[in-house]
């Protein structure tokens, strides 16, 4: 909402010309009204936002009275919005209005720049009606003849005659004259005043002159025609990634930070600055942080970059890139070799396979135990024949054929 001036409340002249319940109510609408100072005027609206605490709230014809008044002492210009609405835009001095706006505010919708600069002239031009009028013009003195009349013969220690205050009263409307106003000559007497204008042109040898350290051919170095554009796009950029944050900060600091960025990369155009806050958007850096902080080096987002400000490759937004590929390759020999081993102890439980120890090469680690229909050849013994059995081989004791 806007500031209220206290001097203005107390003192101020417009506000003292309306009436004394127009007064009283105009501190609530003028806080009711949003970070421009710009207030809806539906009844609706302002009565629930300003008067939902009163019990008595005010009548419609109250209301539109007092707004009525507003308008009349060019304290709040009326205007029509595109969707049909009514609108107020509040005249006071931009110091006292916020610098920040909420996304509401900034959809609210503007006064006509014309009309509102014509409205404010108009209020200047009754203040200029109300001064005293000044004719600030001299008349050419006609006869000066009499500049050197001699006074040291009038008397003065005891009455002075008509005639000696006609001859000094002569002279010095002589001396004084000024258009449009007339002073007796007994009161030029008893008050001497002297108004006068001049101009002394001379000539003359001195010292030798230092030249001057302001070098007068100097110009102002004309700004940046693209600074205003970057600003908005840099608006833009900034409300994408703020939706719901503050409107972007904006002071001397960050005009100064912008200037410097422009005058270290005169070639830089519109579109590669677009391009460069794209790729900072997609980037894993703080996008509420102060534009003055890092507009220095926009130029390093020639891609997006990662949280360690190195280039993104695109497979899920990091960057897979500052790994050594041989460290790569190792990794992942590593993890297929432990998959097939574990696969390898799935598959020797299922089938009744005897797990040993997992040390040494993988053809070492089990021993099968596979049923044979025939003997192997040079084996003597009977079906009876065992071998020995390995301990914990089989749960029943039984022996294994072979």
């Amino acid at each position: 909402m806007a500031i209220i001036n206290p001097d203005g409340l107390f003192h101020g002249e417009r506000l003292a010309r309306c009436s004394d319940q127009a007064q009283l109510h105009w501190v609530r609408l003028f806080a009711a009204s949003n970070t421009f100072g710009r207030i809806e005027l539906s009844y609706r609206h302002i009565v629930n936002f300003a008067y939902g605490s009163f019990h008595t709230k005010p009548t419609e014809n109250e209301l539109s009275r007092w707004i009525q008044e507003y308008f009349q002492n060019y304290l709040l210009f009326v205007y029509d919005a595109a969707d049909g609405s009514t609108w107020g835009q509040w005249l006071t001095n931009v110091e006292y209005l916020s610098r920040y706006h909420t996304a509401a505010d900034r959809r609210s919708p503007k006064p006509d720049e014309k009309e509102l600069e014509s409205y404010r002239l108009e209020y200047l031009q009754t203040k200029s009606r109300k001064s005293l009028k000044i004719n600030r013009s001299y008349k050419p003195l006609k006869n000066t003849s009499n500049h050197n009349a001699d006074f040291d013969g009038l008397k003065r220690d005891g009455d002075i005659s008509q005639e000696e205050i006609e001859q000094e009263a002569s002279c010095l409307d002589n001396l004084f004259r000024i258009s449009d106003v007339s002073i007796p000559p007994e009161t030029i007497l008893d008050h001497a005043v002297g108004i006068g204008n001049g101009i002394g042109i001379g000539e003359g040898i001195g010292e030798e002159q230092k030249p001057s350290r302001k070098n007068p051919s100097h110009k102002a170095k004309a700004p940046d025609p693209r600074h205003s554009l970057f600003r908005e796009s840099l608006e833009k950029y900034w409300i994408k990634k703020n939706p719901n944050g503050p409107a972007m900060p904006w002071g001397p600091a960050e005009a100064k930070q912008m200037a410097l960025m422009l005058a270290a990369n005169p070639t830089l155009t519109l579109e590669e600055f677009r391009n460069l806050l794209r790729n900072r958007a997609k980037s894993e850096v703080a996008h509420g942080d102060p534009v003055r902080r890092w507009i220095g080096n926009i130029t390093k987002f020639s891609q997006p970059l990662d949280r360690y400000e190195k280039p993104m490759n695109g497979v899920g937004g990091k960057n897979h890139a500052s790994v050594p590929l041989g460290k790569a390759e190792s990794n992942m020999a590593v993890l297929e070799e432990v998959i097939a081993g574990r696969q390898r102890k799935r598959t020797f439980d299922e089938d009744g396979d005897l797990p040993t120890s997992e040390v040494g090469p993988p053809e070492s680690r089990t021993i099968h135990a596979v049923p044979c229909e025939s003997r192997p050849e040079g084996v003597s013994g009977s079906d009876g024949d065992t071998l020995g059995e390995p301990e914990g081989a089989r749960g029943d004791g039984a022996p294994i054929p072979w």
